[in-house]
C-alpha cells in the first residue's frame, strides 16, 4: 500500500526489507518509507534458526544449522518477492562472523538464495542498536545493552550518538552450551558464568561514566521484561519502555535456574523456544546491571534492524531525527495528511 503525500507530489512507496540471521533466531522487518520524512512499518516474520547450535570451542557452523538459516533466507526471499520488495538489505551477526566456515556458508547462501549477507562486525552491532535507541526513546545519554545468541554488545550512546562499543561472546545460546552441563543450573555454573562475565564488562565499564540508564533490546531481555509483566499484572501489551526492576529480574533468574526445561515452558511470558536458553542470558544481563550497579533496565522494543533501517530513512544528518517527540507525532500523521513543508531529519 502506497500513502500520497499531496504537498510534495510523493508517495511512500519506496520499500525496504532488513534481514537479521542471528545466531539464535532469524528475523525480518518490512517497512514502506519516504526518505527524511515518514514510514510505517508493514510486517515481520521470525524464525528459529539456532545457527550457532553445537559451534563450540570448533566455531564451525553445522550442516544441520546452515540448512535451517539458507531455508529460512529462501523463505524470506520468497515473501519479499511476493509482496514486491527489491531493495533488500541482509545482514548476519556473530555466529557467522566467528565461524571458521563462515565464508563457505555466505557463498552458500549467495548461490542457493541470491541474497548477499553483509557480516556485521561487533562494533557494527552496536552502533546499529545505539542507533534504535537514539531514534526511539527520549534519552541522550546511556549505556545500550543488546543480547543475541551469540553475542552480548554494550555501548555508551552520548548525545544520542555511538561514542564506543564492545562485544563478547556471552550470548545466550552460546552461554548455555559452554557453561552448563544439563537443563537445572548446577551452582558451581551459574558461578563461573558469573565470574566469566564480570571479568568480560569490567574494562568497558571503567571507561564510561556512572549513573547512566541502560537501556536493553534482544529477544531474551524482552522475554525477561514479559516474564515480570506477567507476573506483576501489567495488562499492557507494550514493552517498548517498560522499566524491568533488578529485583525483578533476580527473582525471575534464581527461579529459572533450579526449573526444568519442561517447568520453564509452562511460566507465563516466555517463549517456549526460549526455555533451554533463557537462564543463562537472564544471569548476563543481571550481572551487567549488578555490576554497574543500575536498579533497572528499560527496554527498547526496536534492535538492530530497525537501526540500520534508520540509515535509509534519514541518509544525511548522522541518521537521527532532530526532533524525537514531533518525529514520533508527524510519523503517523504525514502517511495520510500534509502537516507542513518541514523536515524533521
Amino acid at each position: 500500500m502506497a500513502y500520497y503525500n499531496s504537498e510534495r507530489g510523493h508517495t511512500l512507496n519506496e520499500k525496504i526489507a532488513i534481514i537479521d540471521l542471528g545466531s539464535n533466531t532469524a528475523r525480518l522487518v518490512a517497512l514502506s518509507y519516504l526518505p527524511n520524512t515518514c514510514f510505517k512499518l508493514e510486517d515481520e516474520l521470525r524464525e528459529l534458526v539456532r545457527l550457532s547450535q553445537d559451534m563450540g570451542e570448533s566455531k564451525i557452523i553445522r550442516a544441520e544449522a546452515s540448512k535451517r538459516g539458507i531455508d529460512t533466507l529462501k523463505a524470506f526471499k520468497t515473501y519479499c518477492d511476493a509482496v514486491g520488495i527489491s531493495k533488500i538489505h541482509a545482514t548476519a551477526t556473530s555466529a557467522v562472523r566467528e565461524a571458521v566456515n563462515g565464508a563457505s556458508f555466505l557463498a552458500a547462501v549467495e548461490k542457493n538464495v541470491g541474497l548477499e549477507l553483509e557480516i556485521l562486525t561487533g562494533e557494527k552491532e552496536a552502533y546499529y542498536g545505539t542507533l534504535a535507541v537514539a531514534n526511539s526513546l527520549d534519552y541522550k545519554d546511556a549505556i545500550v545493552l543488546d543480547l543475541g545468541g551469540g553475542s552480548l554488545q554494550l555501548s555508551y550512546m552520548k548525545n544520542r550518538k555511538f561514542k564506543v562499543g564492545q562485544s563478547w561472546p556471552l550470548g545466550a545460546v552460546r552461554s548455555t552450551e559452554l557453561f552448563f552441563e544439563s537443563e537445572i543450573v548446577k551452582s558451581k555454573e551459574a558461578k563461573e558464568l558469573i565470574k566469566t562475565t564480570q571479568k568480560s564488562i569490567a574494562e568497558f565499564f571503567e571507561n564510561v561514566p556512572e549513573g547512566l540508564t541502560i537501556i536493553g533490546m534482544g529477544g531474551t531481555v524482552r522475554n525477561l521484561a514479559n516474564i515480570a509483566k506477567k507476573a506483576n499484572g501489567d495488562r499492557l501489551e507494550l514493552i517498548h519502555n517498560y522499566h524491568f526492576k533488578l529485583k525483578d529480574l533476580e527473582e525471575i533468574t534464581e527461579d529459572l535456574i533450579v526449573k526444568t526445561l519442561a517447568e520453564r515452558k509452562k511460566i507465563a511470558g516466555l517463549n517456549t523456544d526460549r526455555a533451554d536458553i533463557i537462564a543463562a542470558g537472564a544471569i548476563v544481563i543481571r550481572e551487567v546491571l549488578r555490576y554497574y550497579q543500575a536498579k533497572e533496565i528499560v527496554i527498547s522494543g526496536q534492535g538492530i534492524r530497525e537501526g540500520l533501517f534508520y540509515s535509509y530513512l534519514f541518509p544525511k544528518s548522522g541518521h537521527l531525527v532532530k526532533d524525537l517527540r514531533s518525529f514520533s507525532i508527524n510519523n503517523l500523521a504525514k502517511r495520510y495528511y500534509v502537516l507542513g513543508n518541514h523536515n524533521n531529519a
